[in-house]
């Protein structure tokens, strides 16, 4: 399974700052905490909205992928995924 998490920037390394409500945060953070059984996060944006690091609040859950434009920045669990699917 996989889920397309919205936000305002992003970091290289999988950092979100989101769009201020904590919708997905709170979602995610009850309907899948197995780390094997949850779902790959991705997330879509602009070159201009990924920075080399961002801090983020305890709260705030990372993706382990960013598309952009241009680039894509996968994290381990990304890679970790794609292998059980033998990509």
């Amino acid at each position: 399974a996989a889920v397309f998490m919205p936000g305002s920037a992003f970091g290289m390394n999988g950092e979100r700052i989101g769009m201020g409500a904590g919708y997905y945060d709170r979602w995610l953070a009850t309907h899948s905490p197995d780390p094997e059984k949850r779902p790959l996060r991705i997330a879509l944006a602009f070159d201009y909205q990924v920075f080399p690091k961002l801090e983020q609040n305890a709260w705030d859950l990372p993706v382990d992928w960013v598309f952009t434009e241009r680039h894509d920045f996968r994290n381990p669990a990304a890679l970790n995924w794609l292998g059980r699917l033998g990509a």
